[in-house]
């Protein structure tokens, strides 16, 4: 669910530090420029007068640095409300329709589910995901996991009926821990979760909200560009691939 953070003293230091965790094909630091993703935020910061420098922790560790103003920003995060209080958000960067429910038994016969449908259900749910505050709100009842490989490993043992993740980040640890299972796991879509990507800054961050004003503002040309389109047009291809 998602990050980066960014350091400066005032707007006579350009250093943005951006803190973030590994996030493929999005974000990584094995990637080149840290990920496509990351590359379209260095370069918009660039053309808004500031260098950036991303540094990788855990998601709940950099939004909580952002939280109490240690960094400047995160990326990729989805907005909500309660992160609305402490932080000031970008325009959407991406918008992402990969989160899925995943199960090992077949919870419904409809390949689409809504919100609602998950009330019935024993539902699984990963610390820093964005949409905590949703379930919440619906009132569902989860079982929470510091990680998706904890997750993955909950789901196989029956811990829960389904699992809420990211789709890439789920196969992944299928892979990883069960590959034999990938016959058995249902896969199954909330249109309800489409999200968009965006810078998350600190409100407790000095100048933050006239740094943003700068990205937004470069960051309509950026979108004007090749490279921008080149990274929509991957990014479409490999969400039309997820089942």
């Amino acid at each position: 669910v998602c990050i980066f953070t960014v350091h400066a003293a005032n707007d006579q230091n350009k250093k943005l530090i951006i803190a973030t965790e590994n996030f493929v094909p999005l974000i990584g630091s094995h990637l080149e420029g840290n990920g496509p993703f990351a590359k379209i935020v260095t370069e918009t910061f660039r053309k808004a007068g500031y260098e950036v420098e991303y540094k990788y922790f855990p998601w709940l560790r950099c939004e909580y640095m952002v939280k109490n103003g240690e960094v400047f920003a995160a990326i990729p995060y989805v907005k909500n409300k309660t992160r609305s209080n402490y932080a000031v958000f970008s325009n959407a960067i991406l918008y992402d329709t990969s989160i899925k429910v995943f199960s090992f038994k077949k919870i419904s016969t409809k390949n689409n589910l809504s919100i609602k449908d998950l009330k019935p259900l024993n539902i699984g749910a990963i610390a820093g995901y964005w949409y905590i505050e949703m379930l919440d709100e619906e009132k569902i009842i989860y079982d929470l996991s510091y990680g998706e490989e904890e997750a993955m490993k909950k789901l196989y043992n029956n811990r829960f009926d389904a699992l809420i993740c990211i789709y890439s980040n789920g196969m992944g640890m299928l892979y990883k821990l069960y590959p034999q299972e990938e016959k058995n796991l249902h896969v199954y879509s909330i249109p309800e979760l489409k999200i968009s990507y965006h810078v998350m800054a600190s409100k407790n961050f000095p100048e933050s909200e006239k740094i943003i004003e700068k990205f937004n503002a470069e960051l309509v040309k950026t979108k004007n560009t090749s490279m921008y389109k080149s990274f929509i047009s991957d990014y479409e291809k490999y969400q039309s691939q997820i089942k």
